[in-house]
């Protein structure tokens, strides 16, 4: 009985260590645990998964005869958003509201199976668009929802590329997702789009900027018209000027009645000018309609 006794404890203590090399710790902190947890998410993300840049610059130089070579290096580290499940908080330490200092823990095994879930998700529910849509003529909504679906599956890439440096091996759902951003990229470049603005340079700023993502031909399936319309003031010795673009978007099959209109825009204050107040609302314009037009971008759901 004492000889058992010893091998579970035995057993117990490797289990115990097996689970402590599975943790990821690390600290947060912040004004609150809000910020902290921010500040600890921010941290794994600079860890597991950032983007390097470096920069040299060479110097060459003469004197007295002689040439002297010297190096400049810049670089920077920029961590790029990456899905996190629940953080556990092993300890808490939050005074006076004022600062925080949390120590959280993660299982890599865990966050593995999230991402892994994630993607299969994003992945199935993309194949389920795709069967629905073959051999249809594409309406507006479905475009959206391709390109949607597609931001979608750039942020698995992003996921697959994690699970890698979590010493996963992701070829099947890597494989199946560059097969599913092929077709999804197929389907969206065989609809045509004609593209049209009135004389405001805004509106024709506009229109450049969705050319670049859309396939333009004849005959069109559907056509997109860009307007602007602006509006100045001033509120105190500030100019302040409002910039709006209105993008409609008819089919072919029905040229009276627009199937998306949505009014873009943006605010610029300026100390200086009505110009410079002007610029400053049609760039918030611009920004805003390629976010939600043309990057529709997409948040992963966090805990």
């Amino acid at each position: 009985m004492k000889f058992v006794i010893i091998i579970l404890i035995s057993l117990t203590t490797l289990v115990a260590k097996a689970n402590e090399n599975d943790l990821i710790t690390l600290t947060g902190y912040g004004a609150t645990k809000q910020d902290a947890l921010l500040d600890a998410k921010s941290q794994l993300a600079s860890q597991y998964l950032s983007e390097v840049s470096v920069t040299t610059r060479s110097h060459l130089s003469s004197k007295d005869g002689s040439s002297q070579r010297s190096f400049e290096q810049s670089g920077y580290s920029q961590s790029r958003k990456i899905p996190i499940p629940h953080l556990e908080e092993r300890s808490v330490s939050c005074q006076n509201s004022e600062s925080c200092i949390i120590e959280y823990a993660l299982s890599k095994s865990i966050w593995i199976s999230y991402l892994e879930d994630l993607v299969e998700k994003e992945q199935q529910q993309a194949k389920t668009l795709l069967t629905s849509l073959r051999d249809t003529r594409l309406t507006w909504l479905d475009i959206s929802n391709l390109q949607h679906a597609q931001k979608k599956l750039e942020r698995s890439d992003i996921s697959i590329s994690l699970l890698k440096v979590l010493q996963n091996n992701p070829l099947e759902l890597s494989k199946t997702n560059r097969l599913l951003e092929i077709e999804i990229a197929e389907l969206v470049r065989s609809v045509r789009f004609n593209i049209s603005h009135d004389s405001k340079p805004i509106s024709s700023k506009a229109s450049s900027a969705f050319q670049s993502s859309i396939n333009s031909g004849n005959p069109a399936d559907y056509f997109i018209h860009f307007s602007s319309r602006e509006s100045r003031g001033k509120s105190g010795s500030k100019y302040v000027a409002k910039s709006i673009v209105t993008v409609k978007v008819f089919s072919s099959s029905a040229l009276t009645t627009p199937v998306f209109t949505k009014d873009y825009s943006g605010v610029g204050r300026s100390p200086i000018s009505y110009q410079e107040a002007v610029s400053t609302a049609e760039q918030s314009t611009i920004n805003l309609l390629i976010r939600d037009l043309i990057e529709k971008d997409y948040q992963y759901d966090q805990e």
